[in-house]
């Protein structure tokens, strides 16, 4: 067992009262990309790849970085990639599609960088009248756990991701 995801859903977001923002909430342009690449390497400690103790953890961090890089090259109506900044730094990023989460990081922590930008993010979706929204994070991140049931988020269901190594296969 390598980690626990848990889904969260979040219904009745046109009538919620979400908290002001703080910090500036833009999407992001070419000038960013440097920065989100770097908070993509190095924000996250959770999920199935890092948690895995046999999984070597640059490798893990650099599948972060080839999202991001996928994010900037795909950006649609659909999918999205903004960034949370306060002042002229790069705080937090947020790659999201309509209805759903994809990443999120926030630099340094313990700022209510993460917890600004998630709002933001339900902000977007609450003025283009989506409702509900869904959302899978893992369970062993409590800041992410938190800053869910915060908005509002309920947990419908956990599910276990296991990984199977050959043997040599990450050597």
């Amino acid at each position: 067992l390598v980690d626990t995801s848990l889904h969260g859903e979040l219904t009745g977001l046109q009538a919620r009262t979400l908290p002001e923002p703080r910090f500036a909430f833009r999407p992001a342009g070419a000038a960013d990309m440097a920065a989100v690449e770097r908070m993509a390497a190095a924000g996250f400690e959770f999920g199935r790849y890092h948690t895995d103790p046999l999984f070597p953890r640059d490798l893990a961090d650099r599948r972060y970085v080839h999202w991001v890089r996928n994010a900037f090259a795909n950006r649609s109506a659909e999918d999205q990639l903004s960034v949370l900044c306060d002042g002229p730094e790069v705080r937090g990023f947020f790659h999201f599609v309509t209805r759903g989460v994809r990443l999120l990081a926030a630099s340094p922590p313990g700022k209510g960088y993460g917890r600004d930008l998630f709002a933001n993010v339900l902000r977007v979706w609450q003025r283009s009248g989506v409702d509900a929204v869904t959302s899978k994070l893992s369970g062993a991140n409590p800041a992410s756990v938190n800053a869910h049931a915060s908005m509002g988020f309920r947990f419908t269901r956990a599910s276990l991701t296991y990984h199977w190594h050959p043997a040599g296969a990450l050597v």
